[in-house]
């Protein structure tokens, strides 16, 4: 599906997720789990099994049954990469997931009280679940203490993809906003 700026990719105008803007999904955090390494260290693969490892960590931990992985799905190597025990503050906590070139930000659905807000320079990684665990989300970001962890929300049925694409184009707005910033500062530098 098209959005109004023509291109078929995204679900959203791109100015709905400017600076100030924000497109907004209601989801369920369900809790997070620190990152013991780098991102940047990390091939994509790599990079997915810990979203996708941390995904699983936190649904056992919160009660969600699912089903038991192969021995060659399951990956010894993601779990190193993660802590052994997930963080559940504001486990199974309704919140608004704002989206914007700016952060991803939770809010509490019932008293919009900011759990989380993540400066999208701080966020490093973003996937979906795949198979039993396909309507959840996570991320990665570093916290004010430069520690990283990744965040695990459920979606509403089938609405996982669309959180994830939309998350995918404020990250390009957002890349483009600095490369623009960057060709403006050599520019003046020239003059």
């Amino acid at each position: 599906m098209a959005n109004v700026d023509g291109d078929t990719r995204w679900i959203h105008s791109d100015t709905d997720l400017l600076s100030g803007h924000g497109v907004s999904y209601n989801v369920n955090y369900l809790g997070s789990v620190e990152v013991l390494c780098s991102m940047k260290t990390l091939d994509f693969d790599s990079r997915t099994r810990v979203a996708r490892d941390s995904i699983r960590l936190v649904c056992t931990a919160v009660g969600v049954s699912l089903r038991e992985r192969n021995k060659s799905d399951a990956s010894s190597n993601g779990q190193s990469m993660i802590a052994a025990q997930a963080n559940l503050t504001h486990s199974h906590t309704p919140v608004q997931l704002i989206i914007s070139t700016d952060a991803l930000v939770l809010k509490r659905s019932d008293d919009s009280q900011i759990i989380c807000s993540h400066k999208m320079e701080g966020i490093s990684f973003a996937s979906a679940g795949e198979h039993d665990t396909k309507d959840y989300i996570a991320y990665v970001a570093k916290d004010n203490m430069n520690k990283r962890a990744c965040h695990v929300l459920s979606c509403a049925t089938n609405e996982s993809l669309d959180v994830i694409t939309t998350i995918g184009q404020a990250f390009e707005l957002r890349y483009n906003e600095y490369v623009q910033t960057q060709r403006q500062v050599l520019q003046d530098q020239d003059q």
